[in-house]
């Protein structure tokens, strides 16, 4: 499981940065995610993951908000989880992605503010000023990141 964590980080710091899931890695954790479920395989519980992750990601995919990748990374989760934990780890990853994108926009309202008051002070500083990098989509990658983090987080504190 090791392993699906570890690449599972790389997809997320990827989607987040750049919004593209490379699918070499969705392979990569395809295999971890069947192997992992070769040892306690629920025939019922990945098809009906499979339902959920085309219901989840299906309608964000036919307006554009989400990319092929996502739905892909969706699928390939599949095995890893029972319907329950799937759901949770979808749900935890976009609340704690709200979040992110809350803080991030905070953070450039505050950056936008200094650079308005270094404006007012030279003209030059401010025109060499970095622009706030605008990017379009989801990154449900990182979303699904941070859900497999959190559900892993909450059972080893609920175990102990």
């Amino acid at each position: 499981m090791l392993a699906a964590y570890i690449i599972v980080l790389l997809i997320g710091t990827i989607d987040w940065q750049c919004r593209r899931i490379p699918n070499e890695l969705v392979v990569c954790f395809l295999a971890v995610s069947v192997g992992v479920a070769l040892n306690d395989w629920h025939t019922a519980a990945v098809v009906s993951n499979i339902v959920i992750a085309m219901l989840l990601s299906l309608p964000g995919y036919i307006k554009g908000v989400l990319g092929g990748g996502d739905v892909k990374l969706l699928l390939a989760m599949s095995p890893l989880y029972p319907p329950l934990e799937y759901l949770l780890v979808f749900a935890c990853g976009v609340l704690l992605l709200a979040a992110l994108f809350v803080l991030r926009t905070f953070a450039q309202k505050q950056a936008n503010s200094v650079r308005e008051h270094i404006t007012r002070y030279d003209e030059g500083i401010a025109s060499n000023a970095e622009a706030v990098v605008q990017h379009d989509g989801l990154p449900i990658g990182t979303a699904i990141m941070l859900g497999m983090f959190a559900l892993n987080i909450v059972s080893y504190y609920s175990a102990n």
